[in-house]
């Protein structure tokens, strides 16, 4: 009979939507997993990039102090050694004042 047709014809768009539901939300789901894995892959990679970052920012600073270091060392060494030359033109200057008064 017609209604007999209805109610299994019915009963099967039932189970097929159900199951395209099913099918439907299972995808989502793995969508969301593929978005959770992919967040935690750029999360992974850039703790990274921070801590490499950190790094070479803690050695650069170093580098840089060391260096500063150096060059001021050097600007004393070279100070020293301007006035030591510049007492002994002065001292020799002298000493030549000295000898053509005597003169």
């Amino acid at each position: 009979t017609p209604v007999e047709e209805l109610r299994k014809k019915s009963l099967e768009y039932e189970v097929k939507g159900t199951l395209l539901n099913y099918l439907l939300s299972c995808r989502q789901e793995q969508e969301v997993l593929d978005a959770k894995n992919k967040m935690k892959t750029v999360d992974d990679n850039l703790a990274d990039i921070e801590k490499r970052y950190s790094e070479t920012k803690t050695k650069l600073e170093g580098d840089l102090k060391s260096l500063k270091e150096s060059q001021e060392g050097e600007i004393e060494r070279l100070k020293k050694e301007y006035e030591d030359k510049l007492s002994k033109v002065k001292d020799s200057y002298a000493a030549s004042e000295a000898k053509l008064k005597e003169n």
